[in-house]
């Protein structure tokens, strides 16, 4: 073979060498330490504190429908061995409590139109006849209670046994009535018109869970002051966490002044007992138009003023849409069976989100 059909051979070997390789991608040696995407900040601190929760004893949760699941609330109390204290007094539909179980019959919800709100936003009310029962690790409970008639009574029961009975001696002011000495299951009866405002267990360390599907913060207006005052003044919190602004989000109507001025408001009412703050900043917010789920018109919004009032209050925030878009987005986690189609995360994806908030509080694995 000549010398230039030599070195024609070796030429097309090369090029088809080069023409292999340029397919091929060339990994450096640490390739499975190097992260493919940029992951999203989700924690900030604006505080001068740090924050430490397992060192925490006494924590809320309050808001809404991410909250009123429980499943943050719950791995908080599973994490610290906690219970809970402060419970909306019979749990609606949709809304769990997986430290307390309650059985009612005949009671009614009691929501804006009454203007009898306390800080858990829930209030029931007996017309005529109403029970209900509570199982749990019970140890001295309170009730918070208003009589509108003087023919009103309360009958406390356990193991079918009268404990005590109650006539009313107030009427149409709220009271706290504390049952000393009784431990464990009990029932109560009410008979006449009465309201209840909440339920309070003697606990030491506890994380309770104050959400309410639909809640916004313009619920504030409603709230009756005499209840919100006696409720809040048995406030020790560490640390409380705060979901506001996915309801504001999908209502294109929200007043946003009026959204920052109580979210600022309610910030400072828990900030009195040197409370930590931890403003929980919505994942994407979408609502049903009629044909399919479309973004929160005011999603953006409420992000920024949530950004916004962090900094400007000095407490800290958790972005549960940085979550969701670590977790690949909304679509990404509809199809992994971490989010519903419609705003909400799935059971699976709120306890994922739980213990991802745990550990970006300081929490150990």
């Amino acid at each position: 073979m000549s010398v230039n059909k030599l070195l024609i051979f070796g030429f097309i070997i090369v090029g088809v060498f080069f023409v292999q390789c340029s397919t091929i991608e060339v990994l450096p040696p640490s390739y499975d330490k190097v992260k493919t995407t940029t992951k999203k900040q989700e924690f900030y601190n604006f505080s001068d504190q740090n924050i430490s929760i397992d060192g925490a004893r006494k924590i809320l949760f309050i808001g809404d429908s991410h909250i009123a699941n429980d499943v943050l609330s719950d791995v908080f109390r599973k994490k610290l061995n906690a219970l809970s204290k402060l419970n909306n007094f019979i749990t609606p539909k949709y809304q769990q409590n997986s430290s307390l179980k309650m059985r009612e019959n005949g009671f009614e919800k009691m929501l804006l139109k009454d203007k009898e709100l306390g800080i858990n936003l829930i209030t029931y009310k007996s017309v005529d006849f109403a029970s209900v029962s509570f199982e749990g690790e019970i140890k001295n409970p309170s009730i918070f209670v208003k009589f509108k008639d003087k023919n009103s009574t309360i009958t406390i029961k356990q193991n079918q046994k009268t404990f005590l009975s109650l006539q009313a001696n107030n009427i149409n002011k709220w009271q706290k009535i504390t049952l000393d000495t009784l431990n464990g299951d009990f029932e109560l009866e009410a008979s006449g018109e009465i309201y209840f405002g909440g339920f309070e267990n003697d606990s030491k360390t506890y994380v309770d869970n104050l959400g309410v599907n639909g809640a916004s913060l313009a619920w504030w207006y409603y709230t009756n002051h005499q209840l919100f005052d006696m409720q809040v003044d048995e406030f020790d919190y560490d640390v409380a966490f705060i979901s506001f602004g996915t309801n504001e989000a999908i209502n294109s109507h929200t007043n946003i002044k009026n959204y920052k001025q109580n979210l600022i408001k309610l910030i400072n009412i828990l900030k009195k007992n040197n409370t930590k703050i931890v403003l929980l900043s919505p994942h994407y917010s979408v609502y049903y138009d009629g044909s399919e789920y479309v973004k929160a018109p005011l999603f953006d919004e409420i992000k920024s003023v949530l950004m916004e009032v962090a900094k400007s209050q000095n407490v800290m925030l958790y972005d549960m849409n940085a979550f969701m878009d670590n977790m690949g987005g909304k679509e990404q986690m509809v199809k992994s069976g971490y989010s519903q189609n419609d705003t909400h995360l799935s059971i699976n994806g709120y306890y994922k989100l739980a213990k991802r908030l745990y550990l970006s509080v300081g929490g150990m694995r």
